[in-house]
């Protein structure tokens, strides 16, 4: 939006002025060549032209000089405003006529004119600002575009947003240019009373000295900071709540803001508020998705936990008590059994913990593994000769590539990723059936895989396996365990900077495969050899 414009009736009436002189100055030269009528049609050109640049008052200026100038230089007697001849008056009082109402419609269409640009500046103008406002993301992309996109586009030398703290004192979050004592008792009750009223208020800063409030944007138009200063506070209102207070400010005085500039200043503010009130509401969103998430993770941990402690703690219980009874005669045999079962499920009640305590490292951004370089290899025969002690009912497969390179990893995790894949399919393969672990090299990194020939994974559950606490709609009610395996799995492999999915297979069963990134240039030493488990 362009400045009010000083003085431009002045300059309006200077340029009829000059206008009529030079229309004489050619009427003069033509004088020989044509008549009466022709010399008034030329001033009569020259008001449809000064009502055109100017306005109605000069064209009518205009209009005067020039009965006056054809008066003077073209009608005799020449040189005096005396008229002899009544023909004479007649031609005079029609040009006067002619030329005040030629100049009164030109005037109109040049108002209609400057209306519509006016309205169509001010359609785009909003439309800018609204699809700025519509598109930003928070109050922190927000606010900063904003005000700089107000100061740009209504010319202004300061605009400033502030929002309620959690003390109730408004607070200045994003402006740019100057704002003396933004922070002091005069401007705190300014801003105070516009948010409370809803109401603009226009106030007069006189002593604006020029400290910048620096909200990441520098002030984009310098003024002479001594010159009177108008300030504008608008209240950014929502559903008559108000939600903030915008602060335009210009050094021009009295005039500084015209009445349509000021109502679109107001319609913008108004768009603002939304823009706020949306950001508000998404971040009320995001925080009642997050307690929900919180509340849903909270249930299933409770569900899982509840279950997974009960069954060792009972085991635990029987045992100790079975033990502790001085009137129970038990054999040696059976007091070794009592005792195998408490130790079990003692580590099963310790890989519970640790999975809680990893979950709660993954989840808060604290897991950093300890990466150095290793030979996939290792891990998958250190994993499969421990594993194949304990799942006597699955033999474990392998079948690892000749060409797989070194990789940086932490030994210890992708020991535990892999561990909890073999674990996790023999959880739900059927007895005396084959896990298959699998591992070729690719272009960037090693793709390992683990196959078994369970029930399967339905598609529309292959992403959330990896959830915490998810165990499957149709296993759940069928098989025990608390979920935390895979998502466990997710988080060390990302941590990593690979990844982890599940593959879709032709017939029984489900793969699990997970990606870890390698150098092309290390290379590969020869692999231990790694027998079929039984």
């Amino acid at each position: 939006m362009s400045r009010p414009v000083i003085h431009t009736r002045w300059i309006g009436f200077a340029g009829s002025a000059g206008a009529v002189v030079l229309a004489s100055l050619l009427a003069e030269a033509m004088r020989q060549n044509i008549g009466i009528l022709n010399v008034s049609l030329i001033y009569l050109t020259v008001v449809v032209l000064v009502a055109t640049v100017w306005g109605l008052w000069p064209a009518l200026s205009a209009s005067l000089l020039g009965v006056v100038a054809l008066d003077l230089l073209f009608i005799p007697p020449y040189g005096t405003l005396a008229v002899h001849n009544p023909r004479d008056w007649l031609t005079l009082l029609f040009f006067l006529v002619i030329a005040a109402l030629t100049g009164r419609l030109a005037a109109g269409l040049r108002t209609r004119a400057e209306e519509s640009r006016r309205r169509e500046r001010a359609t785009a103008v909003l439309y800018d600002l609204s699809t700025a406002l519509i598109a930003g993301d928070g109050l922190s992309v927000i606010l900063p575009d904003l005000v700089r996109r107000a100061a740009v586009t209504f010319g202004l030398d300061a605009c400033h947003i502030a929002l309620p703290a959690e003390d109730g004192r408004l607070r200045v979050v994003a402006g740019v240019g100057p704002w003396d004592d933004a922070e002091g008792r005069a401007a705190q009750a300014v801003v105070q009373q516009v948010f409370q009223d809803g109401r603009p208020a226009a106030v007069h800063e006189p002593h604006l000295r020029g400290r910048d409030w620096q909200a990441g944007v520098v002030p984009l138009v310098r003024r002479p900071h001594r010159s009177p200063w108008v300030a504008l506070y608008l209240p950014l209102v929502v559903a008559s709540q108000s939600v903030g207070v915008m602060r335009v400010a210009r050094s021009r005085g009295t005039d500084a803001f015209e009445p349509e500039e000021q109502r679109l200043l107001t319609t913008f503010a108004h768009q603002a508020a939304l823009a706020i009130d949306k950001a508000h509401l998404a971040e009320r969103a995001r925080r009642a998705a997050t307690l929900e998430e919180t509340d849903r993770l909270k249930t299933a941990l409770l569900s899982s936990v509840s279950h997974d402690l009960r069954s060792p703690l009972a085991a635990i219980k029987t045992g100790v008590t079975a033990l502790l009874d001085p009137a129970a005669d038990l054999r040696p045999q059976e007091r070794g059994e009592l005792l195998g079962s408490i130790d079990q499920e003692t580590d099963r009640l310790s890989l519970l913990v640790a999975n809680l305590l990893d979950l709660s490292r993954i989840q808060g951004g604290a897991l950093n593994p300890r990466k150095e370089w290793v030979d996939l290899a290792e891990i998958v025969a250190s994993v499969v000769d421990r594993l194949s002690q304990r799942l006597v009912d699955c033999s474990i497969e392998v079948d690892l590539a000749n060409d797989l390179p070194l990789i940086l990893c932490d030994f210890v995790r992708i020991d535990q990723v892999l561990s909890n894949m073999i674990e996790n399919a023999a959880h739900y393969a059927p007895p005396h059936t084959p896990i298959t672990v699998s591992a070729r090299a690719q272009a960037d990194g090693v793709l390992v895989s683990v196959r078994d020939r369970g029930p399967g994974i339905p598609p529309e559950e292959r992403d959330r396996v990896f959830e915490p606490f998810y165990r499957g709609a149709a296993t759940e009610r069928t098989h025990s365990g608390s979920g935390l395996g895979l998502a466990i799995c997710r988080g060390i492999v990302e941590a990593h900077g690979g990844w982890i999915r599940v593959d879709a297979v032709a017939g029984p069963g489900a793969s699990i495969s997970f990606f870890l990134p390698a150098p092309r240039e290390i290379g590969v030493s020869a692999r231990p050899q790694i027998g079929v488990a039984p």
